[in-house]
């Protein structure tokens, strides 16, 4: 039985921007003028949003009561879902609204279908058999055209009105000077460089295995949890019992080892205790759908920040990620070139950092040297896509793979918009804790 497919659109755009312009007057003319109701799919949504523009057609204040009796007066309130519907999409509005990234979602999808509709009614000419090939092609020529012109383009901003924003900016950064821009990372000498995890970017962590990226990244994941951030933690290869294991080994300095085997001293289970109860007061959320899917992961992470509960998104790691049906003549360095965008994209969308782990290719498989961009697996994408990228390695063969510590480096090899260095970090491997050389730094 052949599939039915869906006409592409999204019903959380539409509801999200319809809501945004019901709470928030100031912002509903800049929204109608953004996104017409030919744009929407939904009749609802069409219905609400042509009250909205009959009412910014007649000067009025386009707010719930307005726009309520607006649909009242076009006998159409009952088929936009009536007082409950409306009364939902305001409910369901996030804490955070980016209301142009939802109007460009919306417009983008009303192209596709308006270029879906035009290539079918092509494909019907073609079949007819009543048209010559040329006359076929010009109209194709024409109607595409049509289509492509309606493409939207960002409106220039001129630069006055960008720079008192960056100017008061400028005069809060003189009078907090000790105060990080980002997250602390939990490292003063990374802090030196990054100014902590700044919100918007996407940051690579890279290594070769059993370097420590994941010890590293839960570091991060419990500096920030001990700000009070909110924090996303999704690992794609460890189970969250094995994380929350690694999590308490750090807090309580008892060996991981003793911990997974139960070898342990009634000193080491009372300092495994308290530890659990640190722990237990983060706000440190774990993925527990096991879905490698991008926009599953997305979703997920989405519903956090709805809910005013996403300071930062760590995961665990970058080539684990599969995209939804991708092209079968996609190369695997093409996949994960449109994950790494979309984590961008996110990183920008819900105004947070993004941390992804990153294996490195095979070319850097010998265990001593510095990494550098190029070897990043599936590198070109992600390389242009991140706006930091670190590495954790060794100079040297690790002559302590069977001890507890390892001294490594911990390099910024890009930095979009500051400065990269290097310093020296220590790995107590059995804790899974990595402190700092502040001799060395």
């Amino acid at each position: 039985m052949e599939e039915v497919r869906q006409l592409p659109y999204s019903i959380e755009s539409e509801q999200y921007i319809l809501a945004s312009a019901l709470i928030n007057p100031q912002e509903a003319s800049a929204i109608v003028n953004s996104v017409h109701s030919e744009h929407f799919y939904d009749v609802r949504h069409k219905n609400i949003m042509e009250a909205m523009e009959k009412l910014y057609q007649n000067h009025q204040e386009i707010n719930y009561t307005n726009v309520i009796e607006e649909l009242k007066r076009e006998k159409k309130f009952e088929a936009s879902g009536g007082i409950e519907y409306i009364g939902y999409l305001i409910d369901i509005l996030p804490t955070y609204v980016r209301w142009d990234t939802y109007a460009a979602t919306i417009k983008e999808k009303s192209l596709q279908r308006e270029l879906y509709h035009t290539l079918s009614n092509i494909s019907n000419d073609i079949l007819s058999g009543r048209f010559a090939t040329d006359d076929i092609l010009n109209n194709t020529e024409r109607l595409v055209k049509n289509v492509l012109n309606k493409r939207s383009v960002n409106q220039l901003t001129k630069v006055d009105s960008i720079t008192p924003g960056v100017i008061d900016e400028i005069n809060q950064r003189m009078q907090n000077k000790n105060e990080l821009i980002g997250i602390d990372t939990g490292f003063k000498g990374l802090n030196e460089i990054l100014s902590g995890f700044k919100k918007q970017e996407l940051i690579i962590l890279a290594a070769r295995p059993g370097v420590g990226k994941t010890a590293l990244a839960l570091n991060f994941a419990s500096a920030a949890c001990k700000q009070k951030k909110y924090v996303a933690f999704i690992s794609l290869e460890m189970g969250k019992e094995q994380i929350v294991k690694r999590l308490i080994s750090t807090e309580s300095a008892v060996d991981h080892d003793k911990i997974n085997k139960g070898q342990l001293t009634s000193n080491e289970i009372s300092s495994i205790l308290t530890a659990k109860s640190q722990v237990d007061r983060f706000n440190l959320y774990l993925d527990d759908s096991n879905s490698a899917n991008i926009f599953d992961i997305m979703a997920q992470c989405r519903s956090l920040k709805r809910n005013g509960k996403l300071d930062l998104i760590i995961i665990d790691y970058l080539q684990l990620i599969d995209l939804d049906n991708p092209r079968r003549s996609s190369t695997r360095a093409e996949i994960v070139g449109a994950i790494s965008r979309s984590l961008k994209v996110l990183a920008m969308e819900l105004d947070i950092p993004i941390i992804a782990l990153s294996q490195l290719n095979r070319t850097a498989a010998k265990p001593d040297g510095e990494p550098n961009l190029a070897q990043l697996r599936e590198s070109g994408s992600i390389e242009q896509d991140a706006d930091v990228v670190m590495f954790i390695y060794s100079n040297k063969e690790d002559e302590e793979r069977n001890q507890k510590t390892a001294n490594l480096k911990l390099k910024v090899e890009k930095n979009r918009h500051g400065r990269t260095g290097i310093m020296d970090i220590t790995f107590f491997k059995h804790i899974l804790k990595f402190t700092e050389d502040k001799d060395k730094r």
